[in-house]
């Protein structure tokens, strides 16, 4: 029985036995580093204090809905006083001027901190997981997208996307077909079209596509390429 079981496994996700990406329980949360290029439609700047473990930490915050296509925009959330100070006031004097933007981070649930002013923007087309929570990006860095460095970045309206590898099925028991996803923390992603069958090893993929929710409230990406990071 286990032996039949591995190799229902290994044929639905098309990976090599003894490569199956598995979360054990004691394994901390995986997060995706994911790379989005957006069009800055607006923004609210918020500064205030909160105490952790008995320190006084500031935050100097700035909201923005960056627009991916016409039907699917996505709030970034970035604290200035988390970036360099040279990549912050570069970021502040530049961001009215030219709104395409790339900002590199991690997709998830809005902090408690931050879920009043999130929750407060109205653009219907803000990406919602399923319980009606809106998705966030909490940025690492943030730059203004020229021709000297969109190479460097996806296409406009993009998501890059780098974790592990996971079966829709087998590993997150979401889906009935066989489908590649990327673990993340709260949700998965999980890989839609025809390159969502693409094979993978145990090595971390990289994925680029469009980032949406299907009807029942998954957080999927459209992938226009797969691959395995470093290659």
């Amino acid at each position: 029985m286990k032996c039949f079981l591995l190799a229902v496994a290994v044929a639905c996700c098309a990976l090599e036995l003894g490569e199956l990406p598995r979360i054990a329980a004691a394994d901390p949360p995986a997060k995706a580093e994911v790379v989005v290029v957006g069009q800055q439609m607006g923004s609210v700047n918020r500064r205030f204090s909160e105490e952790v473990e008995g320190k006084k930490i500031e935050h100097d915050m700035v909201y923005l809905v960056l627009k991916l296509d016409d039907r699917t925009s996505l709030v970034a959330v970035v604290d200035l006083n988390t970036l360099e100070k040279e990549e912050a006031n570069r970021f502040r004097f530049n961001l009215v001027a030219s709104p395409w933007l790339g900002i590199k981070g991690q997709l998830g649930l809005a902090a408690k901190a931050d879920a009043k002013t999130v929750g407060g923007f109205g653009d219907a087309a803000l990406l919602k997981v399923k319980d009606g929570e809106r998705v966030v990006l909490a940025a690492k860095s943030i730059v203004v997208i020229d021709e000297k460095n969109a190479g460097a970045y996806p296409p406009k309206g993009k998501a890059r996307v780098e974790g592990k590898p996971l079966c829709g099925k087998v590993d997150l028991k979401l889906l009935d077909e066989p489908t590649l996803a990327v673990a993340n923390d709260p949700f998965p992603l999980i890989l839609d079209g025809e390159k969502s069958k693409a094979t993978a090893g145990k090595n971390a993929i990289r994925v680029v596509g469009s980032l949406k929710v299907d009807p029942k409230g998954l957080l999927r990406l459209l992938a226009d390429e797969v691959g395995d990071v470093g290659k």
